[in-house]
C-alpha cells in the first residue's frame, strides 16, 4: 500500500477532487438526459419581437384615438358650416321677441290681479292700493341704491310689515308733486296725537337727499313695499313707447319669425314630395 494512501477517506493524500458546477438553469434546458444549450442571441431576438409587438399595439391604440378624435370633431365643423347670418338674425329676433312677450305677460297677470283685487275691495267697501305695482324711477333721490330709469316692483303689505329702513312707494304730499308716486326709505315710525287718538305715520327720506320729506305718510297712502329692483328697464319702456321702438322691438321680430317659419314649412313640403 502506498505511503500517501489514506484509509479513512479511500483517497490518496495527493489527489485533488475537481467539482464541476451544475449547469445554469437560465441558460440551459434539461430534457431527459440531454442538455440543450440555448444561445443568448435567440433570447435577445425573442425580447425584440415582444417589444415590436407592444409597439404595434400602442400604434394601433394611438391610431384608434386619432380616428375617434377626428370623428368627434366632424360634427363641430358641420355645426360651424350651419351657422349663417340668417340663423343669427332669427335667433336674436326670437330672443328679443320672447323677452318682450314675457314682460307683457307679467304685466297682464299683474293687471288681472289688480282688477280682481279691486273688485273684491269694492264689494267690501274698502279702498285698496294695488296688490302689485311697478314704477320707473325718474329722479336721483335714491342713488346709489336705486338709479334713474331703474324699475321697482312693489307689493301691498299691512302696516305691521313696514319697518325702519324699508323702501316704500307712496303718494307724495308736496305741493309741486302732490299725488305722484314717490319711492323713499322709511327712517322713522311716528305716532301723532289727533283727536285723542294716536295716528301712525312714516317718516321718509331719499338716500341721496339732505333732508327728510316734509309730511308724514299714513298707512293708507302707501302704495306698496319695494321687493325687486330691475336696472335700466326705463330705457326699454321709453323706447317701446315710441312708434319707431314699437316697430323695431315688436313688428319686425314678428315678421322675421313668420317669414322664417313659412320658409321652413315650404321646405318640408318640398322634401315630402
Amino acid at each position: 500500500m502506498p505511503d500517501n494512501y489514506n484509509s479513512n477517506s479511500d483517497l490518496y493524500d495527493d489527489e485533488v477532487i475537481i467539482i464541476t458546477p451544475p449547469p445554469d438553469p437560465v441558460d440551459d434546458e434539461i430534457i431527459g438526459d440531454e442538455v440543450l444549450d440555448i444561445d443568448k442571441t435567440d433570447t435577445t431576438f425573442t425580447d425584440v419581437t415582444v417589444i415590436n409587438d407592444q409597439l404595434d399595439t400602442l400604434d394601433s391604440v394611438i391610431n384608434t384615438d386619432t380616428d375617434t378624435t377626428i370623428s368627434e370633431a366632424k360634427p363641430v365643423k358641420e355645426l360651424k358650416k350651419e351657422i349663417t347670418p340668417k340663423k343669427v338674425i332669427h335667433f336674436i329676433s326670437s330672443v328679443l321677441l320672447y323677452s318682450i312677450l314675457t314682460i307683457l305677460a307679467i304685466i297682464f297677470i299683474m293687471f288681472v290681479a289688480y282688477v280682481v283685487d279691486q273688485k273684491i275691495g269694492d264689494s267690501k267697501g274698502e279702498k285698496r292700493s294695488p296688490l302689485f305695482g311697478a314704477y320707473v324711477i325718474i329722479s336721483e333721490s335714491m342713488v346709489p341704491k336705486i338709479k334713474v330709469n331703474d324699475a321697482v316692483v312693489t307689493m301691498r303689505v299691512s302696516e305691521k310689515n313696514i319697518h325702519v329702513n324699508d323702501i316704500i312707494t307712496f303718494l307724495s304730499k308736496d305741493i309741486e308733486t302732490k299725488g305722484t308716486p314717490i319711492t323713499h326709505r322709511v327712517v322713522g315710525i311716528v305716532y301723532e296725537d289727533k283727536e285723542n287718538k294716536k295716528v301712525l305715520g312714516y317718516r321718509t327720506k331719499g338716500d341721496n337727499n339732505n333732508t327728510q320729506d316734509f309730511a308724514l305718510i299714513k298707512p293708507n297712502e302707501v302704495l306698496g313695499k319695494v321687493y325687486i329692483r330691475i336696472p335700466k328697464v326705463g330705457y326699454l319702456q321709453s323706447f317701446i313707447s315710441k312708434p319707431i321702438g314699437w316697430i323695431i322691438c315688436i313688428v319686425i321680430p314678428c315678421m322675421i319669425l313668420v317669414f322664417s317659419d313659412t320658409i321652413k314649412i315650404i321646405d318640408l313640403k318640398k322634401k315630402e314630395e
